[in-house]
């Protein structure tokens, strides 16, 4: 495997190419609406791959800290539910679908 220098120069400087080629060809209105749809789509695959890893982790207990406020602190607890699980992928997928469905409708497929 490259050294971390390696890594650290080439890998933005091939993002940069990249947004600079997709710059030229599809204007900058057109890179920035290609970023949007991209990030949205990552974070909603991982949203998706979040929730249905909770939903195996039925009664997990995550302590996430304590939070202090003057003299008083209380700790904070994530507990898993299935609901809870199933309302974070139903989060995931309206967010995948919707970015999908909004950037072909937007092209001309529903006309």
């Amino acid at each position: 495997m490259e050294s971390l220098i390696f890594q650290t120069i080439w890998v933005p400087g091939l993002a940069g190419l990249i947004a600079l080629i997709l710059v030229r060809v599809r204007g900058a209105e057109g890179f920035l609406d290609w970023v949007r749809k991209l990030l949205t789509l990552v974070v909603s695959a991982y949203v998706i791959y979040l929730g249905w890893r909770l939903l195996g982790a039925e009664g997990t207990v995550a302590n996430l800290g304590t939070v202090t406020l003057g003299n008083l602190s209380t700790r904070v607890l994530f507990s898993v539910t299935h609901l809870g699980a199933i309302m974070v992928l139903f989060t995931g997928i309206f967010a995948f679908l919707s970015t999908i469905f909004s950037a072909r409708y937007r092209a001309g497929a529903f006309h």
